[in-house]
């Protein structure tokens, strides 16, 4: 069985050189709280040592697993960042921003592509989810069917786990929302980026190798190539 954390990463997932608040022992709490009930074997997350060092944060997760194994307890459970690292992401075609989502974005040929911020959040979506995501399945590799948390942002607990039972794994959600205030998803993220998933739901987007947000050849399951 996986169990899902869907969380608002910038407040909860990591903190500032450990230091954490309300939000961060919240996510410490589930966690706690799965590893009490469940046999869980391993706690995954969507992020990357990389990413974190440069922020000069931690991963609150990796800090509850190492607290207790100092102390002799879930000594069996291990942690893994799942998310491909600037050169895994070049590899694959997604090493660069998209307009609106980031400031170094500068192309002129993505800012025509995606003249709002809207439409960057679809190809976010509908292009660029699907290839991160399938390489989080990579890195869980053989203990897909085994019980692991897996730690990601909100939006993502939808999506992962549609691409995770496609595999023939067991899911659940363990919380949908870790950081927000809101009992709403839609009202709880971006305005943009909740419509855009709606979007690629509504109108079955999937990835597309000729589209330049993302110059990647696709091998994703049933996923079919369609353009935005």
């Amino acid at each position: 069985m996986i169990y899902l954390i869907g969380c608002d990463h910038n407040k909860v997932q990591s903190a500032p050189d450990g230091v954490w608040n309300d939000n961060h022992r919240e996510l410490a709490g589930i966690i706690l709280q799965v590893i009490a009930d469940r046999n869980i074997v391993l706690i995954a997350e969507e992020e990357h040592p990389s990413y974190l060092s440069q922020k000069g944060m931690r991963s609150v997760a990796l800090d509850v697993l190492t607290s207790l194994h100092q102390i002799g307890r879930a000594t069996n459970i291990t942690h893994r960042f799942c998310e491909p690292c600037p050169a895994e992401k070049e590899r694959r075609g997604i090493n660069y921003d998209l307009p609106h989502l980031a400031p170094g974005c500068f192309d002129q040929e993505l800012s025509n592509l995606m003249p709002t911020k809207a439409v960057a959040h679809q190809h976010d979506i509908g292009h660029r989810w699907p290839i991160r995501e399938e390489f989080w399945l990579e890195q869980i590799g053989d203990e897909l069917y085994r019980d692991l948390l897996f730690i990601c942002g909100a939006l993502h607990r939808i999506t992962f786990k549609r691409r995770l039972e496609s595999r023939g794994a067991l899911v659940r959600i363990v919380d949908k929302r870790v950081g927000h205030k809101c009992g709403v998803v839609g009202s709880e993220l971006e305005p943009e980026e909740f419509s855009a998933y709606r979007f690629t739901r509504r109108n079955r987007v999937s990835p597309d190798a000729d589209c330049p947000c993302c110059r990647y050849r696709f091998d994703l399951g049933s996923d079919s190539p369609v353009s935005m």
